[in-house]
C-alpha cells in the first residue's frame, strides 16, 4: 500500500497562496487560460465580486484547517449553509450550476477546492526521488459513486492510456494524467464532480504488470505558478484581464505572447 500522506498544512498554504480573481468568464473560456494561471488563482465561473470569492476562500481555508479526511465531507454542509447565508440566498433552491447561491453549485465549488488542494499537495510531495522509486506508477480509481458515471476507461484509452488487466494505470509523470484532465493538471480532480481519484502503485506491482521496465527511469515533475511564456493571441480581452489581475506587473504581453518574470514563477 502507498504511504498515506496527510499534507493538510501544505494544502492550506497552497490555498492561502492563491490570488482572488473576480471574473465574468464562464467555464469554457476559463479553460483556455494556461493551467498554471488557473492554479495560482482562486476564482469561480461568472463570479465578479471579490467579497464573495474572499468569503469562499476563507470558508474553504477553515474546512481544510479542520479537515479530518481528504475530502472534507463532514464539513461540506456547514460551508454551503454559511455561504448561502452570506450570499443572501432565497428560501428556495434553484439547483442551477449557474446560480452561485444554489446548494449544487456551492457543493461543487467546495468539493473541487478541497480535492484540488490535497491532490496538488500530494503530487508535490510525491516528486521526492525516493518516493518515485518506491511508487513509480498510479492508478485511476473511483472513490465516490455517481448516478451517471462517465466512461473513464473510454476517456483513458482515447487519450492514449493503456489498460493493465482492465485497470487504468500509468507511470508517475506520464502525459496521460494531464491528457485526461479538464483542468490541465496531472492530479485529481480530472473533471467536475467525477468521483475519481488516484492511488499510487508500488514498484513490485508496476514491474509485474509491465507498467514499468526494470531499468526505466521515473522522472519528477515540477510545476510553477506560471510558465516562462505562453501564446495568448486567441484569448479574449476579459481573459487577458484575468491574467493581468492575477500577475500584475510580473506579466508583460507583447504581440500575443505573455511573458512572466521569475518573480511570478517562483
Amino acid at each position: 500500500m502507498p504511504i498515506n500522506f496527510q499534507p493538510i498544512a501544505d494544502a492550506v498554504d497552497r490555498l492561502r497562496g492563491k490570488t482572488v480573481v473576480p471574473t465574468r468568464l464562464r467555464s469554457a473560456e476559463l479553460a483556455t487560460l494556461p493551467a498554471e494561471a488557473r492554479n495560482a488563482a482562486f476564482f469561480s465561473s461568472g463570479v465578479n465580486k471579490a467579497r464573495i470569492l474572499e468569503d469562499m476562500q476563507r470558508g474553504i481555508d477553515a474546512e481544510l484547517s479542520l479537515a479530518s479526511d481528504e475530502h472534507g465531507t463532514m464539513n461540506r454542509t456547514r460551508f454551503v449553509s454559511d455561504m448561502r447565508e452570506l450570499l443572501g440566498a432565497p428560501e428556495g433552491d434553484s439547483g442551477s450550476l449557474k446560480d452561485i447561491t444554489s446548494r449544487r453549485r456551492l457543493e461543487l465549488i467546495h468539493d473541487f477546492q478541497i480535492q484540488n488542494a490535497f491532490s496538488e499537495s500530494r503530487h508535490a510531495t510525491a516528486q521526492d526521488e525516493d518516493y518515485l522509486q518506491a511508487f513509480p506508477a498510479r492508478e485511476l480509481i473511483r472513490v465516490e459513486d455517481r448516478k451517471e458515471k462517465r466512461d473513464w476507461q473510454a476517456i483513458w484509452q482515447a487519450a492514449g492510456g493503456k489498460l493493465y488487466n482492465g485497470r487504468m494505470i500509468a507511470r508517475q509523470g506520464d502525459p496521460i494524467w494531464t491528457a485526461i484532465s479538464q483542468f490541465g493538471n496531472p492530479w485529481a480532480p480530472f473533471a467536475w464532480g467525477s468521483g475519481m481519484d488516484t492511488e499510487d502503485i508500488d514498484r513490485d506491482e508496476s514491474l509485474a504488470l509491465g507498467v514499468l521496465q526494470p531499468d526505466q527511469p521515473v522522472e519528477p515533475e515540477e510545476f510553477s505558478a506560471a510558465p516562462p511564456e505562453a501564446n495568448v493571441a486567441e484569448l479574449s480581452p476579459d481573459a487577458l484581464q484575468f491574467l493581468e489581475r492575477l500577475f500584475g506587473d510580473a506579466l508583460t504581453i507583447t504581440d500575443g505572447i505573455a511573458r512572466w518574470t521569475t518573480k511570478a514563477a517562483a
